[in-house]
Formats: structure tokens, C-alpha cells, sequence
């Protein structure tokens, strides 16, 4: 994902499913441009994690807390 008016881009990790993909950027977004960014499941919102700043690398680290979270999930 590229960084609003920057070249530079945000690494959102590698996914398993499109779900998690659509669920990453939907981080990612949230952290640039607050819920009203377009969203791929804005009734979710309350369950992604919330980046600490807009940075590249706390976003990054927000959609690794999702990726963390998934996986707890499917071993429950």
C-alpha cells in the first residue's frame, strides 16, 4: 500500500486468504485516514487493531498483532 503523497510503500504482510488481506488494508486505512476511509468490512472496525501512529512501521506492526490474532483464533 503506498504511503498518502509519499512513493514509499507499507508492507501489510503476507495473508493466507483474501479475507485477511481485505482485513489488513482495512487496518492500514483506518490508521491513515480514520473510519471514514474506504473500508472492505467497516462493521469490523471494533475488532482490527489499532496502529499506535500512522507510520509505516506501527502500521506494519498493527497488521502483524492481525495476522497474531488469526492464527490464535484458528488454533482455539
Amino acid at each position: 500500500m503506498r504511503e498518502p503523497n509519499k512513493k514509499s510503500r507499507i508492507w501489510l504482510e503476507t495473508f493466507p486468504t483474501v479475507e485477511m488481506v481485505a482485513c489488513a488494508y482495512d487496518v492500514a486505512m483506518i490508521a491513515l485516514c480514520g473510519r471514514s476511509g474506504c473500508l472492505n468490512f467497516a462493521d469490523s472496525v471494533g475488532h482490527l487493531p489499532i496502529s499506535a501512529s500512522t507510520t509505516a512501521k506501527d502500521i506494519e506492526r498493527a497488521t502483524v498483532e492481525l495476522a497474531k490474532a488469526f492464527w490464535q483464533v484458528k488454533l482455539d
